[in-house]
């Protein structure tokens, strides 16, 4: 029975050794990859303001690379929120959320926070293990001592231990609710400097819309009336050509009245002519093709 229990203990805490080594790739993969996300955002981000420091500016070339960087930091602050929810007291976190927070938002309050929790904590660390330390050789002592007092140290050494594991859950229990205040208060205030670049390229667009807008309007209406007035003039050279005619034929009707010309005749040397003009042209065309 004993070997039989013994067994269990061994493969009960196998299992837990590797849960807790699966556990860890699967924060060190996720935090590279909040990481990777946090590094590209920055570098798109940069990119959008040197664009925009330029004297031409390429509207939607800084618009696709202002997306590009929102995309980014959206995945990587979803991912170090989601660690945070799992290992609020994991220092390198700390850091890299911080770090998100001052490069992406210029949030240096929070960041600062941050670091300064990450410190706290390690400290914090660093003064249990050498309280643990000296516990330890406490209860070397004790036992030397209690070796020769089996029965007078037993109490004590209950309550010793369990004012420390007390007193490291007050200091857990303290750092996870001073981050979560932290995090709330600043969550109000996310992306100040995004929401100011994007809308001062929206207010740039809209003037640049509204311009090539009234452009469009005053040309259309300038070609308008271009069209107008040459109807306008072509109407009137035809009935100019009008009154021309109806006079010359007025003129010619005189003349044939006073008996200046006969119209007739007129007429059938005018039809002649053209007969022979055209008859020449003819002959030309042919004369041509022959050759």
């Amino acid at each position: 029975m004993r070997e039989d229990e013994e067994m269990r203990d061994l493969e009960n805490k196998q299992s837990q050794g590797s849960g807790s080594n699966q556990l860890g790739v699967t924060f060190r993969i996720r935090f590279a990859k909040a990481t990777k996300e946090h590094e590209l955002s920055k570098a798109y981000l940069s990119q959008a303001y040197m664009h925009l420091t330029r004297e031409n500016m390429d509207l939607e070339r800084i618009m696709s690379l202002l997306d590009k960087a929102i995309l980014h930091e959206r995945e990587s602050r979803e991912i170090f929120e989601e660690l945070m929810k799992l290992h609020p007291n994991s220092t390198t976190l700390l850091r890299g959320f911080g770090a998100l927070l001052r490069d992406i938002y210029r949030d240096d309050e929070t960041a600062l926070l941050m670091f300064n929790q990450a410190t706290s904590i390690e400290e914090d660390n660093a003064n249990i293990s050498n309280d643990s330390g000296k516990d330890d050789q406490s209860q070397q002592k004790k036992s030397i001592q209690s070796s020769n007092h089996p029965g007078s140290n037993a109490s004590k050494r209950e309550d010793g231990k369990s004012f420390a594991t007390s007193k490291k859950k007050k200091k857990k229990h303290s750092n996870k609710s001073t981050l979560t205040i932290d995090l709330s208060e600043n969550k109000s205030n996310l992306i100040p400097g995004f929401l100011q670049l994007i809308l001062l390229c929206m207010t740039i667009i809209s003037i640049c819309l509204l311009i090539s807008f009234i452009f469009v309007i005053t040309s259309f209406t300038s070609c308008k009336k271009t069209v107008i007035s040459v109807n306008d003039c072509t109407q009137l050279i035809v009935q100019n050509y009008d009154v021309f005619l109806f006079s010359k034929y007025f003129q010619l009707r005189e003349n044939e009245l006073d008996g200046k010309i006969d119209l007739s005749e007129t007429l059938a040397n005018y039809i002649f002519n053209e007969q022979g003009a055209s008859q020449n042209s003819y002959m030309w065309q042919v004369q041509g093709n022959i050759v």
